[in-house]
């Protein structure tokens, strides 16, 4: 009897823990606020992204699309996955003011205003 409630006290402090991890790692998204431009185009400046923190290896995440860049500004290249959008500029840092993406041909987008999320995820999808 002495066991079974020390296995039981055991996994509701294991159950707790893993409630708390996975409750910091939602918070770990930030939300940035950007325009859909009448063209279907994305933009979102450098300084947003440095306004919510955003670090290399964190994800960029476009109503549940995940796009990953490979750098700060100035070094390396964003990858995604083939969906709706598609990575637009800058080809390389250079000179850049802010990501772009672009509507694949056939693909609508509202215009207005949409929410990107920023931040790690465990989730990401497969290519």
């Amino acid at each position: 009897m002495k066991k079974n409630a020390s296995s039981r006290r055991f996994a509701v402090a294991v159950a707790l823990l893993l409630w708390s991890a996975a409750s910091a790692l939602a918070l770990e998204f930030r939300d940035v606020e950007v325009q859909v431009e009448p063209n279907g185009s994305i933009r979102i400046p450098f300084a947003d992204l440095e306004a919510a923190a955003v670090e290399p290896s964190d994800d960029i995440v476009i109503g549940g699309i995940v796009r990953r860049p490979s750098g700060t500004p100035g070094v390396g290249q964003v990858l995604f996955h083939a969906d709706a959008f598609e990575y637009v500029a800058p080809p390389d840092f250079e000179g850049a003011t802010a990501f772009e993406f672009s509507a694949r041909s056939g693909e609508t987008m509202a215009i207005g205003k949409v929410v990107v999320q920023i931040g790690a995820t465990a989730n990401k999808p497969e290519k």
